[in-house]
């Protein structure tokens, strides 16, 4: 049997919330940001195209992202490496893995990062968003 979704009160539960992404192809990050704001009303959203700009926000910022969509293959700063500057700084943000790649080694590599909640192929889907408020809104 098929759970039905309330979605009007998922997306009260993410009123507010703050969703970073990180991709340095600056039309996926419109795509994402449309498809995130379709999704989940009232949500903040920063889109950075350089992780390491990202980095240096998460960094100094007090106010934490509820959530960071990241990509893995970047220019300068990979996801991979913002994931183990993340790691190193102490940072606990909940971190969701959007990439166009299907390489179980790219799956394997960010398993031993705990909070990466999930390894999500692009484009995003209001399916693939819906489990994901429902493991953040709350």
């Amino acid at each position: 049997m098929r759970r039905s979704i309330n979605y009007a009160a998922e997306r009260a539960k993410m009123e507010g919330k703050k969703i970073w992404l990180v991709d340095d192809d600056s039309i996926q990050n419109i795509i994402n940001s449309k498809a995130i704001k379709r999704c989940c009303e009232g949500v903040k959203i920063t889109s950075f195209t350089a992780a390491a700009k990202a980095l240096q926000q998460l960094k100094g910022n007090a106010e934490m992202p509820t959530m960071i969509f990241l990509d893995l293959n970047m220019p300068n700063m990979s996801g991979a490496e913002f994931l183990a500057e993340v790691k190193a700084a102490g940072i606990a943000v909940n971190i969701v893995i959007l990439s166009s790649s299907i390489d179980p080694d790219d799956q394997l590599l960010v398993d031993k990062y705990e909070n990466v909640l999930s390894y999500i192929t692009k484009p995003l889907s209001k399916n693939k968003l819906s489990k994901l408020m429902e493991m953040v809104g709350s």
